[in-house]
C-alpha cells in the first residue's frame, strides 16, 4: 500500500465500490450509504485484524466517513432513496465553488475521499449524458490540466 493514511486509501476502497456496484447496476444514490453502511465497516475489521498500525489509522478514520454522512445529507441522499437536492444555480462555476468544500484543504479532488465525491456528485447529476458527465467530473478547478 503506498497510501497508509485512511483518508487516501479509503478513497481507494469507495472507487472500487463505485464500481463494482455500477456493474451490478446499484442505483448511484444508494452508493453513498453502501460505502458508509457496507464497505467502511469491512474496511475496519480488515485493518484491525492486521494489526499495524491500527491507533494511528484508527486516530484518523472518523474523517472520511463524517465528509461522505455530509455529502449525502448535503444531496439529500442519505436514506439511499433521495430525490437528489441541488442548488438552484449549479454551473461550473458553482459546482468549483462546491466541490472546494468537499476537499480536505480547498483542493478539490485532491484527497481519497472527494475525488470519488466528485465522481458521484457528477453522475448523480449527468445521468445517462456522457458529455455532462464529463463536464462535472473531469473539467473542474480542481484538475491542474484544464486551468
Amino acid at each position: 500500500m503506498t497510501h497508509p493514511h485512511p483518508t487516501g486509501f479509503l478513497g481507494a476502497v469507495a472507487s472500487a465500490l463505485f464500481t463494482a456496484y455500477a456493474v451490478q447496476r446499484r442505483p448511484v444514490t444508494t452508493w453513498g450509504l453502501g460505502l458508509i453502511k457496507e464497505a467502511l465497516p469491512v474496511a475496519q475489521n480488515f485493518v484491525q485484524g492486521r494489526g499495524f498500525a491500527v491507533a494511528e489509522t484508527e486516530r484518523d478514520w472518523g474523517y472520511f466517513g463524517d465528509k461522505w454522512q455530509w455529502y449525502l445529507n448535503l444531496r439529500g441522499i442519505s436514506n439511499g432513496r433521495g430525490p437528489v437536492i441541488w442548488p438552484a444555480n449549479y454551473g461550473p462555476a458553482e459546482r468549483d465553488q462546491v466541490y472546494k468544500t468537499f476537499s480536505l484543504s480547498g483542493w478539490a479532488g485532491r484527497s481519497g475521499h472527494d475525488a470519488p465525491m466528485i465522481a458521484l456528485d457528477a453522475l448523480l447529476g449527468a445521468g445517462s449524458d456522457w458529455e455532462e458527465l464529463m463536464s462535472r467530473a473531469a473539467f473542474h478547478g480542481g484538475n491542474e490540466m484544464t486551468k
